[in-house]
């Protein structure tokens, strides 16, 4: 008989939930990076009804990838390095020009409700706490099947994969804790910030344009 994969691609269809798997984040500081001059910016306030995209990780978008009006997603960090490291992993290159990116900081204005990938929640659901590096199809498999089962969760307190620091994926019940406008933004090129990112830019590798 062949090995159970430690992730399988197929989520069960019904979760084993402890209370203790939900987090609630009170004033959550989250950060992201936007691009004010792509093709197809996402404006403040809005999370990203198209999908699922794929290469993106926990989009919870049914397939087949289109506009799903009712789900959405924001992909977050509580730090900037962890920011920088996802948003420019495939060329390890901070390009603080094309598209103009920018740093959105803010503070949730309520609590969050967290399904805790980094607890033994996916071990308990036949996967493991490695859940969050398996393929990209498999994790957007379950986020789908965690958005299903499980409609009151605001999102997913995860890992980067590129730090191993810890991420929040934004599913469209926390639309409500978006403020009106983030508390603080700038573009990476701004000569503070970019003085930031030229310091940190070692740590992890990359380089800084």
């Amino acid at each position: 008989m062949s090995p159970r994969p430690k992730n399988p691609p197929r989520p069960p269809s019904a979760f084993q939930t402890r209370p203790e798997d939900v987090l609630t984040v009170e004033r959550a500081e989250l950060a992201r990076i936007a691009f004010a001059a792509s093709s197809f910016p996402l404006p403040w306030g809005e999370m990203r009804t198209w999908g699922p995209h794929p290469r993106c990780r926990w989009d919870p978008h049914p397939p087949p990838s289109g506009e799903h009006p009712d789900c959405g997603v924001l992909y977050t960090a509580g730090d900037l390095l962890t920011c920088v490291a996802e948003v420019f992993a495939d060329t390890r290159l901070i390009d603080t020009r094309s598209d103009m990116p920018l740093l959105q900081v803010w503070e949730a204005t309520r609590p969050l409700r967290l399904l805790d990938l980094t607890s033994t929640w996916a071990l308990r659901n036949g996967a493991s706490v490695s859940l969050d590096s398996a393929p990209r199809s498999t994790c957007r498999a379950w986020a789908r099947a965690i958005r299903d089962q499980l409609p009151d969760v605001d999102g997913l307190r995860t890992r980067s994969t590129m730090t191993g620091q810890d991420m929040t994926v934004l599913f469209s019940p926390a639309q409500d804790s978006l403020p009106t406008l983030p508390r603080d933004t700038a573009p990476l090129a701004d000569a503070t910030l970019y003085a930031l990112l030229t310091a940190l830019a070692p740590e992890i590798g990359y380089e800084i344009i």
